[in-house]
């Protein structure tokens, strides 16, 4: 036992070890939303055997996205003070606890892993698309089935997984000098992912899916003008030609949710999901204005939206428009306002929105610079969480906010000098 012990304890074993075990963590996080739970700890456990412990996590704490990621979380602590219902504030703090993993990923992740970490990535990302044809065709079935042709996971992780997939593939086929099999490969990929994000019928998704094509284009020519304008156009005509002749089901349900986020702006009808979430909004925006820099305190936000919408005259002139936002926020103490910076905002204000904000400029500092899979990936990243943002507070449910810190600490590795005694 004691030999096991002092093997665990050893700096490198321990620090392979981890790194292995974060391996399966991301598996983990695409194929399951029980696994990870108990595997997390396993890791914070085994990281406090290592002998060399206090310099891993001074090293942490110096780096600046993991400072930023304590600060958020503790704006979650300190503004219980200002919430009504302390069982609504515990619950956003257990729900945002994954800021702190940053921590620990950035003391153990090397970048020798990074590879090892990509092709697991893509392993458990076909493993999800694979399993979505299997419902589409009736082969299998999804726990949820409700919204669509769906895989393992809740939609929201799915189709940002597929985001990165594609963006991957896409930087392999553009960038690395790969063998023909290799160039079939990830065209293959490209075009079951892209598939995929139609029969998943996710609408936000496929409007992230133009984005990030666009900033791939303008990211790897980005001092070719004409080729970035000649691979839009050709992408977007064909983007159009498959919505139109092979999916009109799916341009139709776009064309209605447009129509309903119009009408709701101009009126009180919040139906539909769009118009609810415009509906959410004009009361979240009520509360921002009376509470601008400190917001209402932490978790106080659901309650808040209730009492105004109770207040207001909705329920006598819009009674369906009623229902249907109350049945939308009215859902618990994990409840969301479907904006993630309008949940920000009616929780911590705008000192509250600038700490958060903080997280992805320390990010996005690595951005700027040659031609860099990391950088680019980390480009993706923040682009898609942050416009994802706009219609859900993602981090919420599912494992997407375990699996963006880290993956993001995975790609800052490539870039951290690390000091010869942590090597």
């Amino acid at each position: 036992m004691l030999q096991y012990l002092n093997y665990m304890r050893d700096d490198k074993n321990n620090i392979l070890i981890l790194n292995y075990l974060s391996l399966v963590f991301l598996f983990s996080l695409m194929i399951s939303y029980k696994i990870n739970g108990t595997l997390i700890y396993i890791l914070f456990i085994l990281f406090l055997f290592n002998k060399n412990f206090k310099e891993h996590l001074i090293f942490s704490l110096k780096n600046k996205l993991v400072q930023a990621c304590i600060a958020y979380f503790l704006v979650y602590i300190v503004w219980m003070l200002g919430t009504e219902e302390i069982s609504y504030a515990f619950a956003q703090i257990k729900i945002n606890k994954v800021f702190l993993y940053s921590i620990l990923f950035v003391a153990i992740i090397r970048k020798e892993f990074l590879d090892k970490f990509i092709y697991v990535f893509l392993i458990g990302l076909l493993i999800n698309v694979i399993w979505s044809y299997l419902i589409f065709f009736g082969i299998a079935s999804s726990p949820f089935s409700i919204n669509g042709y769906l895989p393992l996971l809740e939609k929201t992780d799915h189709g940002f997984f597929v985001l990165i997939g594609v963006a991957y593939s896409l930087f392999r086929l553009l960038v690395f000098n790969d063998n023909i099999f290799y160039k079939i490969l990830f065209l293959f990929f490209i075009g079951i992912e892209t598939i995929n994000i139609f029969i998943t019928n996710n609408k936000t998704i496929m409007f992230l899916y133009l984005i990030i094509v666009l900033i791939t284009l303008i990211y790897i020519y980005r001092n070719k003008i004409f080729k970035i304008i000649m691979g839009l156009f050709l992408f977007i005509t064909l983007f159009l030609l498959i919505l139109n002749l092979v999916l009109p089901n799916v341009k139709n349900n776009l064309l209605n949710e447009m129509n309903g986020t119009y009408t709701s702006l101009i009126s009180s009808d919040f139906r539909g999901s769009m118009g609810t979430r415009v509906g959410i909004a004009k009361y979240a925006l009520d509360i921002i204005e009376d509470n601008m820099f400190f917001g209402v305190g932490t978790g106080g936000h659901v309650l808040e939206i209730i009492n105004r919408v109770n207040s207001s005259d909705l329920k006598k002139t819009n009674p369906h428009s009623y229902k249907v936002v109350m049945r939308n926020i009215n859902t618990g103490k994990a409840a969301s306002l479907h904006n993630t910076f309008l949940q920000v905002l009616v929780q911590f204000g705008i000192i509250g929105l600038i700490i958060f904000l903080n997280v992805f400029y320390q990010i996005s500092k690595f951005i700027p610079g040659p031609i860099n899979l990391s950088s680019y990936l980390l480009l993706v990243i923040v682009v898609t969480i942050l416009l994802q943002f706009n219609t859900g507070w993602d981090f919420q449910f599912g494992n997407l906010g375990s699996f963006f810190i880290l993956f993001v600490s995975i790609l800052l590795s490539s870039f951290q000098q690390v000091p010869k005694d942590r090597e």
